[in-house]
C-alpha cells in the first residue's frame, strides 16, 4: 500500500531576516517594493540558500494574490487580477539546484506599462518551492512506501510596484463582532481597503463610556492591506467593565490622513 500526505505552508511573513524553514532560507524581506513612473523599469534579486545537508531542487513561478478578512487567500493565475503586475515581470532562472550550504541569486525584472492613467499599487507573487523529498521505502520492501507526514514548504515573495504618488488612500470598517469565549471578550473588526494604494495601518481602538470619559486605548495590530483586500483585527476587551461604550477606531498609515470610524458597543457581563 502506498500512502503519502503533504502539508503546504505559505510563508508570508514580511519582516523576517533571513526567512528560514526546513532546508532553504530566503535572505531578505518577503515584500519587495519599487516606486516607479509609467513606462519605467525595475528589477531586484532574491537570494536563496540551502541550509540542509542534501542537494535541493527548487522551482519558481508567479501567481496573483488577494486576501480577505475571513482568512481566505486567493493565489490566482498570474496577470488576471485587476491590479496584478505579474505580466510585467520576468523571473530567471525558474529552476535551481542548490548544493548543501550553497546560495544562488534569482533575478526578476519588469517594466510598467507606459499609460499615464496608471497609478496606485500593483502587485503579484513569486513562489519559491523546493521539490518534494523522495518517498521513503522501508528496508527490504521495495514495493511499499512508509506512511508519514511530508511537509512541503512554499515561500511567497511579494513584488509590489507603486506607480507615482497618486491613487486614492481609503480604508473602511466593513464589519464588527463581539465574541465571548472561555471567559474572554474580544472585538473583531474587519477592515477593508477600498482605495488604490497599499496601506499598512496601525489600528487602535479607544473606548469612551456614556459620560464621554476615555476607558483606554487598545492596540488592534498592524497589517498590510492591498486594494480590494481586507484583514480582521482583534482587540481584547476582557478587562473592560460591562456597559455601553462608543469605540473610536483609528487607522493610521503613517501619512497625514488618519482614517477612522465610530462603533457603538454594549459589553455584556
Amino acid at each position: 500500500m502506498t500512502m503519502k500526505r503533504s502539508l503546504l505552508v505559505f510563508l508570508l511573513l514580511t519582516w523576517l531576516f533571513p526567512t528560514s524553514m526546513a532546508g532553504i532560507s530566503i535572505i531578505g524581506k518577503l515584500a519587495r517594493t519599487a516606486t516607479i513612473k509609467p513606462g519605467e523599469a525595475f528589477d531586484g534579486v532574491i537570494f536563496i540558500k540551502n541550509n540542509g545537508k542534501q542537494a535541493t531542487d527548487i522551482r519558481l513561478f508567479q501567481t496573483d494574490y488577494r486576501s480577505q478578512s475571513d482568512g481566505s487567500n486567493d493565489y490566482g493565475e498570474p496577470g488576471q487580477a485587476q491590479r496584478s503586475n505579474a505580466n510585467w515581470i520576468t523571473v530567471s532562472p525558474t529552476r535551481l539546484k542548490l548544493a548543501p550550504g550553497e546560495t544562488q541569486p534569482v533575478r526578476y525584472q519588469g517594466r510598467a506599462p507606459a499609460e499615464v492613467k496608471r497609478h496606485g499599487t500593483y502587485w503579484s507573487m513569486i513562489m519559491i518551492e523546493p521539490n518534494e523529498a523522495p518517498a521513503i521505502t522501508p528496508d527490504g520492501q521495495p514495493d511499499t512506501v512508509a506512511v508519514g507526514l511530508q511537509t512541503t514548504i512554499r515561500f511567497a515573495v511579494q513584488i509590489v510596484t507603486a506607480i507615482g504618488e497618486g491613487g486614492t488612500r481609503s480604508l473602511q470598517v466593513l464589519d464588527k463582532c463581539l465574541l465571548n469565549q472561555e471567559g474572554k471578550r474580544a472585538l473583531h473588526l474587519d477592515v477593508g481597503n477600498d482605495g488604490e494604494r497599499l496601506l499598512i495601518p496601525t489600528m487602535t481602538v479607544e473606548l469612551f463610556n456614556q459620560k464621554g470619559a476615555s476607558m483606554g486605548r487598545f492596540l488592534a495590530g498592524r497589517a498590510r492591506i492591498y486594494p480590494g483586500c481586507s484583514v480582521r483585527a482583534k482587540v481584547d476587551l476582557t478587562a473592560v467593565p460591562a456597559g455601553k461604550y462608543v469605540a473610536m477606531v483609528l487607522l493610521d498609515s503613517g501619512d497625514a490622513q488618519v482614517m477612522g470610524a465610530q462603533v457603538d458597543l454594549e459589553l455584556a457581563p
